[in-house]
């Protein structure tokens, strides 16, 4: 098998993966079976609201995804495109990580609940960006006004304030990680995101490595769209690495027995293993 080949099967292999990842669930269920970390959780806290919230944000992130993981595997197929797929892969570990961070299943529930809070301050925060710069006065005092509501809720449910040093409030519930330290921290896969980041902000050093190739006539160099089967290769790798885990996290919180996702990973990881080492001869 060429090397072309090889990225086009890894392409299909991800897609696959990522369909029979929706049929298990599918076949299992929306909701956490009994006797298990979700069911558990569910039952003890104080106010299953903020549960369901924190779950909630989570499969949405994962959804988030796994939508990207599959645009990824469209613009790679022709017409290819040679940009675009880098920016699909960076959300996929974006989402990914954060999916991660909030459904970790060996955190408390009250971790989870202020990793979620964590996360709506955030957004909350995007909100009022939006409507400064647009000049919408009652929308920031709306969200401002649902922000103290939210910071009170976390008071209630025994959270200290989340401030700096000024007494400014900058979280609620605990501080979001940067996105960057976050990929790190969960992923381990900090440096794959610098790259996709590069590709994403249009950095003309990167974009001339792995989105274009020279094209030298006379004295003339041009820049033609290129995307190599080595950098399919890189992008489905960090696709799976990132999304797999997620899947596997969320798996075990709803779950009691996860050996059937565990061998589609399985399955997908050697699949690509072997294909990944044809890309490297």
């Amino acid at each position: 098998m060429d090397p072309l080949d090889a990225a086009k099967e890894m392409v299909q292999i991800l897609l696959e993966f990522h369909s029979d990842v929706g049929d298990y669930w599918n076949a299992q269920g929306d909701e956490p079976l009994p006797d298990t970390i979700g069911s558990k959780e569910l039952a003890s806290y104080k106010r299953i609201e903020s549960v369901n919230l924190a779950y909630g944000q989570g499969n949405l992130l994962i959804s988030v995804a796994g939508d990207h993981l599959v645009a990824f595997t469209r613009l790679v197929t022709e017409p290819v495109q040679t940009v675009a797929p880098w920016t699909c892969i960076r959300a996929v570990l974006e989402s990914s990580a954060k999916s991660l961070w909030l459904l970790d299943p060996e955190i408390n529930i009250q971790s989870r609940v202020g990793r979620s809070l964590a996360f709506r301050y955030d957004g909350l925060m995007q909100q009022r960006k939006f409507a400064n710069i647009s000049n919408d006065s009652q929308a920031i005092q709306n969200i401002t006004s649902r922000m103290d509501e939210i910071d009170s809720l976390s008071g209630q449910l025994g959270f200290d304030p989340v401030v700096d040093k000024h007494g400014r409030r900058i979280g609620i519930g605990e501080k979001l990680p940067y996105t960057t330290n976050l990929i790190q921290a969960v992923l381990g896969m900090g440096k794959n995101y610098r790259i996709l980041s590069g590709m994403a902000h249009a950095q003309p050093s990167v974009l001339q490595e792995l989105g274009f190739r020279k094209n030298k006539i006379g004295n003339r160099i041009s820049l033609i769209p290129n995307l190599t089967p080595f950098s399919v290769g890189f992008l489905c790798i960090s696709a799976f690495k990132a999304f797999a885990p997620a899947t596997r996290i969320r798996s075990k919180l709803y779950y009691r027995d996860i050996q059937k996702l565990e061998s589609l990973i399985g399955d997908a990881r050697k699949s690509i293993d072997e294909l990944s080492n044809i890309l490297l001869e």
